[in-house]
């Protein structure tokens, strides 16, 4: 019987993925890219915590990013990827938009919800269609104009010194990484401790004298588990668990202590970096 995390799959492989490349997007499996000479032209489709069988809840993050700005920004900060991820807010020179706030009907964020009994064409088509229409015209204007840390349509205020992300998601990492209380503790955490998260895992003390660069996903959990505990340690696990694994921190927490889908989260997340 087919259920709604595989509806969602073949909505990206047989529909979306095919639609995107005639827009001249390259790429597969959620993650794609425009090609150009001077920019990262990125979209990344992310499903949220409360996806199961029945239905998978998923909104599409925008990105654009100068690719010698961005160059010099990895030669400051060596733990970034060489090419940034559309999903993550690193605090680089990158604007990101979610695909709804670009959607004139709508101008605020929007998750769309594939069930199992959906036909994944008529959502994909309704995504591609406003990719085409909103998503591609604000992306490629965005490569137009210069770029700074942090810029947003409706954020104004940059942080240089933090790494920005959801209070949820720096739980999901913990999770991933083993450090299953820690994962409870932070979505338990006061303002001042979720700032200090985000500080600290803009140069983790664990960093120092590795070879290679961290995933942010590492950097983030890294820095929780120096600041949730008091003192820098490596992560239960080396490598992260399948995301699958985060069910049972929202069977265990409660799935309503999921705020990400609630207003804008990045915005809060800034006023808060930026001590407002």
């Amino acid at each position: 019987m087919t259920n709604a995390q595989d509806a969602y799959r073949r909505m990206l492989r047989d529909h979306l993925s095919p639609a995107l490349r005639t827009l001249g997007f390259k790429g597969s499996g959620g993650r794609y890219e425009l090609p150009s000479e001077t920019h990262w032209l990125l979209l990344g489709f992310q499903k949220s915590a409360f996806s199961d069988s029945e239905a998978v809840r998923f909104t599409v993050n925008c990105k654009v990013v100068d690719k010698a700005a961005w160059a010099s920004h990895v030669a400051r900060e060596t733990w970034l990827p060489k090419k940034p991820t559309p999903s993550d807010f690193t605090g680089g020179p990158e604007w990101l938009a979610r695909l709804g706030e670009l959607m004139q009907e709508v101008e605020e964020d929007k998750w769309w919800v594939l069930s199992a009994e959906q036909d994944p064409s008529c959502v994909a088509s309704e995504v591609a269609d406003a990719i085409r229409t909103a998503a591609m015209p604000a992306m490629l204007a965005a490569s137009q104009e210069p770029i700074t840390p942090h810029t947003r349509d409706d954020v104004e205020g940059a942080v240089d010194n933090l790494i920005v992300a959801a209070r949820e998601d720096i739980a999901e990492d913990l999770w991933l990484y083993g450090e299953e209380e820690l994962a409870e503790a932070m979505i338990d955490s006061d303002d001042a401790t979720y700032r200090r998260v985000m500080v600290t895992a803009f140069e983790p003390e664990q960093q120092k004298g590795r070879a290679g660069s961290l995933l942010i996903a590492e950097s983030l959990a890294l820095a929780a588990v120096e600041v949730l505990t008091g003192e820098p340690r490596p992560l239960a696990r080396k490598r992260r668990r399948p995301g699958k694994a985060l069910d049972e921190l929202w069977r265990r927490v409660g799935q309503d202590r999921d705020k990400r889908g609630e207003g804008d989260w990045l915005a809060s997340a800034l006023e808060l970096a930026d001590g407002n």
